[in-house]
């Protein structure tokens, strides 16, 4: 079940007493919305995450996180969902240095997006139908194409305007 609470969040009379799991009922009570297995499929299959890609374009400060944060929560709707693919694509030219220590939990020095892309299949290597791929890279004019397609979900955290544009 996911979980999401936020403050003052007040029960939805409709998912009074619809489970009889004692956590999800404690959790209601308590002002948490807790949604079943079933409901976030029909969610993820109406945005299309499973089954598709997900593009993280510039993989800096937010970056990083964002598609960390995305990958473990899409790896454990691979193991809710078995029968989806999840494909994500990790874009980033720049290399971790030591001056990004100091913000950022960086695994290791190299290349920002196969550093990560690595981290993530070590995390979820034993995952079927999870796939993590890289390319140590800009996004350019050039290559835009071949990095978003049609359909793909893409998280854009880069910090130059040029880039915001061709994207």
């Amino acid at each position: 079940a996911r979980l999401h609470s936020h403050a003052g969040m007040r029960m939805n009379s409709r998912h009074k007493d619809k489970t009889h799991n004692p956590l999800a009922n404690w959790l209601r009570v308590r002002g948490w919305t807790v949604y079943d297995v079933n409901q976030i499929s029909g969610f993820v299959d109406a945005i299309g995450v499973l089954g598709g890609r997900v593009v993280f374009i510039g993989l800096g400060g937010i970056g990083m996180y964002v598609s960390k944060t995305a990958a473990t929560f899409l790896a454990g709707l691979q193991k809710a969902m078995p029968d989806k693919e999840t494909n994500l694509l990790l874009v980033d030219g720049d290399e971790f240095s030591q001056s990004n220590t100091y913000r950022m939990d960086v695994p290791e020095m190299g290349n920002k997006a196969e550093v990560l892309g690595r981290e993530m299949l070590r995390c979820h290597d034993a995952l079927s139908g999870f796939s993590v791929r890289w390319r140590p890279e800009y996004v350019t004019p050039d290559n835009i194409s071949e990095i978003i397609r049609e359909g793909d979900l893409v998280f854009l955290a880069v910090d130059n305007h040029k880039t915001r544009k061709l994207v």
